[in-house]
């Protein structure tokens, strides 16, 4: 969780490798990937010389690591970049295990693309959209229904290709 590689390494370099075991226990599975998650990015914060073992003095804490906070309502964020080129990512918040259909519409609400339509755990997601389309004002569209209290929600975003 660290990072991922693939690591080059030109021949007769050498490389630092660290290796970091990051325990968790919560009451389910998606509770402990997310506390993972959460103190991977807090060990990720830390100088470099505070990761280092041998040097006297100096530990990682792992007790208390911050708490990772499951989103309490739906939200639909705003992708970024916006504008973009390539790619781009669009957040969203489940405070349920939902069932997701995302779809991209252009200017004429023409479906051009379906991102998602399959079930999420709750927390917080990103997916990313890889347009083959031309420049232009598109909208992305999510509808999440609850597989927990059977709520439905949906929100739309204006996203601005440039290619």
């Amino acid at each position: 969780m660290m990072t991922t590689g693939p690591c080059t390494i030109a021949p007769g370099d050498s490389q630092w490798i660290m290796a970091v075991l990051i325990p968790s226990s919560k009451l389910n599975s998606v509770d402990a990937i997310n506390r993972m998650r959460t103190n991977a990015s807090y060990l990720r914060s830390l100088p470099y010389d505070s990761l280092v073992t041998w040097k006297a003095r100096r530990y990682v804490p792992t007790n208390p690591l911050p708490q990772f906070n499951i989103p309490q309502s739906f939200k639909m964020q705003q992708n970024y970049p916006n504008p973009f080129n390539n790619s781009t990512a669009i957040p969203f918040d489940l405070p349920e295990m939902c069932k997701v259909h995302i779809e991209i519409f252009n200017v004429l609400g023409q479906s051009v693309a379906t991102l998602a339509d399959n079930i999420f755990e709750r927390g917080y997601r990103i997916i990313s959209w890889y347009p083959a389309q031309s420049s232009g004002i598109y909208f992305v569209r999510l509808k999440a229904t609850s597989l927990e209290s059977s709520q439905q929600w949906q929100g739309m975003k204006k996203i601005l290709l440039l290619k």
